[in-house]
């Protein structure tokens, strides 16, 4: 077979001499034979093949043969060919390359201009591109490579805001008593009564940073997403620095309470114990009791109340959180419905109630019932606990505390050493107080949402059929229709932020939920999430449980 390329060797042709008497080849037999020409390197033309057989074919049977060479073009030079790819979110660029056939390789100048070309004009990795393109010289007809060749720069987020606490609370002064010179603490002693006197800084704000913006490799700046600020309140009792808006101070002498992102300095009423001889205690501030609270007592708060000893079957109830230096002791008013492992508050005759927090040393036969979290730093014993995120039984940073049976109804976490009892009592916990709130929130703003989707097309109905009238008269009710769609959709864009959040904190909590024993967990513990159930048939070393994609499950820690 005879191959020539044309006269600006841009073609091949395919010279058949005597087409009458021809043998006709084989697709094969024709690509064999081209392969082995000089032509080699050029793009064979599958195509051409079968009309190429047709005219032979024509030619061999034509009444009258014919001698002319009939002539086919089966190959083409092509330069190699270039494809830029930028990302979807235009932080990276890459190109892909077919190799040359029998044209010209793509150099280091042709890279970079189909770079620009493509407007990729930032992160190029000119050290990389060079290489490629000296690879490319020895790029096979046809084949393709692939490179990356540009990634745009990601902004930095801005960081968090941050509460710094620079006055210590009652809570601080029981659950961090005064260190010795030795380095140990006696927990007898507590220190000196905390007050603080006009002036005194109370919390700081660190302020959130705005972060570093980046640049897509198109050259276009990415703004980052700046942190997020706390809030930082201001209770009674205490003002903004005048040269420093983050610095909270006191503005008068009185002790200083918690309160949600931010702190008060409440009046106190301070008490030596609180028995027959005193009377039930109820105080709008905080009250300070450096002994005992004795048996049917009642002290309510509008602060916080502090115990320097113990509290033994009485009521505490606060606006903010109670503080325990010693223990927490009651008793079961009915003895067969607590051995049943069917604890309740109602059978308890000691109550604890607070607002925010309770910490003390532990606790046994009591109802406690906070809205935020509760720390017992040895343990609670046949307890009714409601806390609305954590029940921690040790110390915050080390929780090796017991929870030995009863009753415990957490929103978020329970952190133990030891789970259940040795004898077999029986210990429960519902982990998804919060959860299932969430989950009735969630559905709720569904619901308001799908009737605020209903009233937007209502009133933008209402609205065309009134223009379509075009009646003078209707004026006022076009105006009343419209005013209805523009608060709809206010409301509905609201609902709509508000059913993501609870979906957000929904999915956050079936992930953070959990129980964990640090040492042990005994069996006949059951631990509830939602509808999820799951008892421990025997005991357990270290353990954690919480929800997988297989259920509510018991690890190994």
């Amino acid at each position: 077979m005879m191959f020539r390329a044309t006269q600006d060797n841009s073609q091949v042709e395919w010279v058949v001499d005597d087409p009458a008497s021809a043998p006709l080849p084989s697709l094969e037999q024709l690509k064999k034979a081209f392969s082995e020409s000089p032509y080699a390197s050029y793009c064979f033309l599958e195509g051409v093949f079968e009309e190429a057989l047709t005219q032979l074919a024509v030619a061999a049977t034509a009444s009258t043969a014919t001698t002319e060479a009939l002539v086919f073009i089966i190959a083409e030079r092509k330069d190699a060919q270039i494809r830029v790819v930028v990302s979807d979110d235009q932080m990276m660029a890459g190109i892909e390359v077919i190799g040359a056939f029998g044209g010209k390789q793509l150099d280091l100048e042709a890279l970079q201009y189909a770079l620009a070309a493509n407007s990729v004009t930032f992160g190029i990795h000119e050290k990389k591109l060079a290489k490629i393109a000296t690879h490319l010289q020895s790029l096979a007809p046809g084949d393709v490579f692939q490179g990356v060749v540009a990634n745009g720069t990601p902004p930095k987020a801005g960081s968090d805001g941050v509460i710094k606490q620079l006055a210590r609370t009652a809570k601080d002064r029981i659950l961090r008593p005064k260190e010795k010179e030795d380095g140990t603490v006696d927990m007898r002693d507590l220190g000196d009564l905390v007050t603080v006197a006009e002036g005194t800084p109370l919390m700081e704000r660190v302020p959130a940073t705005e972060g570093a913006s980046g640049t897509d490799v198109c050259g276009k700046p990415i703004p980052p997403e700046p942190g997020k600020q706390p809030a930082l309140s201001s209770g009674s009792g205490t003002r903004f620095n005048p040269a420093n808006p983050h610095l909270l101070e006191s503005s008068r002498e009185g002790v200083p309470v918690e309160i949600e992102n931010g702190m008060m300095v409440d009046d106190v009423l301070v008490v030596n114990q609180v028995n027959v001889t005193t009377g039930h205690v109820r105080f709008k501030g905080s009250v300070i009791i450096e002994g005992d609270v004795g048996e049917g007592m009642v002290v309510e708060s509008g602060g916080d109340i502090t115990v320097g000893g113990g509290v033994s079957s009485a009521t505490l109830d606060a606006a903010g959180s109670i503080t325990i230096s010693k223990g927490i002791i009651g008793r079961p008013i009915d003895h067969d419905e607590i051995d049943s492992g069917s604890n309740h508050a109602d059978s308890m005759n000691c109550h604890i109630t607070a607002k925010l927090d309770v910490a003390a040393n532990f606790a046994q036969y009591a109802a406690i019932n906070t809205g935020r979290n509760i720390t017992l730093t040895r343990q609670a014993s046949h307890c009714d606990i409601r806390c609305l995120h954590t029940l921690t039984l040790g110390s915050e940073d080390n929780p090796r505390g017991r929870l030995l049976g009863g009753v415990a109804k957490v929103g978020e976490q329970v952190k133990a050493g030891e789970i259940g009892t040795a004898a077999g009592a029986k210990t429960e916990i519902d982990m998804s107080i919060l959860f299932v709130v969430m989950k009735q929130q969630m559905q709720e703003s569904s619901r308001a949402l799908k009737r605020s989707a209903e009233n937007v097309i209502e009133a933008a109905s209402q609205i065309k059929q009134l223009k379509k009238a075009e009646k003078p008269e209707l004026l006022p009710e076009l105006k009343n229709a419209v005013a209805r769609y523009k608060s709809s959709k206010k409301e509905n864009a609201e609902l709509q932020q508000e059913v993501e959040h609870y979906r957000k904190e929904v999915l956050r909590l079936q992930k953070s939920c959990q129980v964990s024993a640090a040492s042990k967990l005994h069996s006949r513990l059951t631990v509830q999430f939602g509808k999820q159930r799951v008892t421990s048939e025997r005991d357990y070393g270290p353990s954690i449980i919480k929800m997988t994609d297989e259920g509510l499950q018991i690890s190994p820690i």
